[in-house]
Order: structure tokens, then sequence, then C-alpha cells
């Protein structure tokens, strides 16, 4: 399965245009984009093709006519890619063909990225649907809590994790139920007693690390399905370990954990009500 990235945060896209005559040329561009199209507080999965599958990143500033894309693959502006849009276990891919319109350099503080727009003037079906869905009120049927799971040894996060999920309205809404573990012996604990429907997990952590909470996870064919995000304050070859061994997704600390409970919140719903439709 391809594996996500979420790339370190830091500023808002185009904070640090290019100088110049491009650098005017870069904020009309954005200022009509901003004025032609809504933009949604979506982080989701893409693929920048060609690339290598391990080299999906994430979303920011979606709209109907683009998207920031945080990555570190050498695009270059002008290039045509067909951009694939997904989300671990709530949506499946679709391609959106695409062209870099602007290229944001890697730097510690804000990482690196690119602003891909979208070329054709009526993107994929669903995407319009999931986008033009997210105002929409609450699914109005009774449904089961989406059960996320998250291991994190760092008792501040944790806490501040635990606070978005109670204070966020979009999260209280979707019926998101969050629970929260020390270690991954304790999650696997949870997951055995009350099932989960996804997972998000560190890596270092002690009495079970994030590694073997993978392995135990994907060897199980109860568990070996349930979509794993994983987020690390590491630096080294912790993508491709977690990759190996089947997780879903990764971020290096720090991350927009409410940003991204808000996305799988709004995703929730938006399956739900794709399940109303159906009946």
């Amino acid at each position: 399965m391809p594996l996500g990235t979420l790339g370190a945060v830091g500023g808002r896209p185009g904070d640090e245009p290019p100088k110049g005559r491009d650098a005017v040329d870069l904020d009309d561009t954005r200022a009509q984009e901003k004025r032609r199209y809504a933009r949604y507080p979506y982080t989701l999965c893409v693929r920048c093709q060609p690339a290598p599958p391990v080299n999906a990143d994430w979303t920011e500033n979606l709209s109907l006519g683009g998207a920031f894309v945080r990555t570190d693959q050498p695009l270059c502006a002008g290039q045509q890619v067909v951009a694939t849009v997904s989300f671990p276990g709530l949506l499946e891919p679709m391609n959106v063909p695409a062209r870099v319109a602007w290229v944001r350099s890697l730097d510690a503080m804000t990482g690196g990225g690119v602003g891909v727009e979208f070329v054709d003037s009526q993107p994929a079906a669903r995407l319009k649907s999931l986008l033009d869905d997210s105002g929409a009120p609450n699914a109005g049927v009774e449904a089961e809590p989406f059960r996320l799971l998250v291991a994190e040894d760092n008792a501040r996060l944790a806490a501040t994790y635990e606070r978005l999920v109670d204070q966020l309205p979009t999260v209280r809404a979707a019926g998101i139920s969050a629970r929260f573990a020390t270690d991954g012996r304790q999650a696997l604990d949870l997951i055995e007693a009350q099932g989960v429907d996804m997972v998000i997990t560190d890596i270092y952590m002690p009495v079970m690390d994030g590694y073997e909470l993978i392995r135990r996870l994907r060897a199980d064919l109860a568990t070996s399905r349930i979509p794993i995000m994983v987020v690390t304050g590491g630096r080294g070859d912790e993508r491709k370990k977690v990759e190996d061994l089947g997780a879903d997704a990764f971020s290096f600390k720090p991350m927009f954990f409410g940003r991204l409970l808000e996305t799988i919140a709004r995703l929730v719903q938006f399956r739900r009500r794709e399940v109303n439709v159906l009946q």
C-alpha cells in the first residue's frame, strides 16, 4: 500500500514568494484563485505522478481549483502531473490531472511544497461532491461512533490531542470517539477490548514501540486492515521502516493535529451521507 507523508508544519503556503516581478505575478495568480474558489480545510493524501508510490504527500488549502501539497519531491513549475487524492480508510483514490503552478523550496521552518492547479475545469466528480458537502449539516441518522486510537507517550501532546477532540465542533458532531494509550502494549489491549477504526501512533514509546505495534497489528487477521498513521519526532529512517511494516501514512512532528481531526470528521460524515443516498 502506498505510504502518505505529512510533512512538518509551520507558516502558511506562500508566506515568502519569490522576489521581483515573479512575486507580483504569483500573488495575482493566488488572489484570482482565491476569488474563484473557496478553500477547504482538508488534509488529504496526494501522490503527484509520475513519482514512486513512497513519495506520497499531503494537501493544504484544498479547493476545486487546486491545492498546496507539502512534499520534498523534485517537482518543477509548469510540470504536468496526475494528483491521486485519497485518505487511508476513508477516501478511495481519485485521479485529478494537474499542473505544478509554483514551488516552495524546502527549509527547516516551513517545509517544502508545491502549488498545483487542477487543469480539468470539472475535477473528479467525487472530489467535487466531497468539497461541496463539507459545509452540509450532520448526516441526521444514528451511527456508530468512529473509534480513533492515539498512542502517544508524551503527556503534554496527548493532553493537547484530547482537548482538541473535546473542543472541535466538527469532531464532536461526527461522533469521533478517541482513546489514548501511552505505549504500544496498552494500545493493543485497548484495541483487543474495544475495537478501533483508525490508529495514530508515535514510534518511540516505552514498553512497546510503534514499530512492534504496527508489526503485531498487521500480523493479526482481525486487525490487519486497520488504517495506521505514524507520527514521530525522529529524523532517521523511520519512514522507510514503517512503510515496510505496512503503515498507511507518516508525519514528522510537529503536525496540525486539529486539522487532521477535522478532516477525519468530515470524511466520516461524507461517507455516512453516501451510505444514506444508496439506501
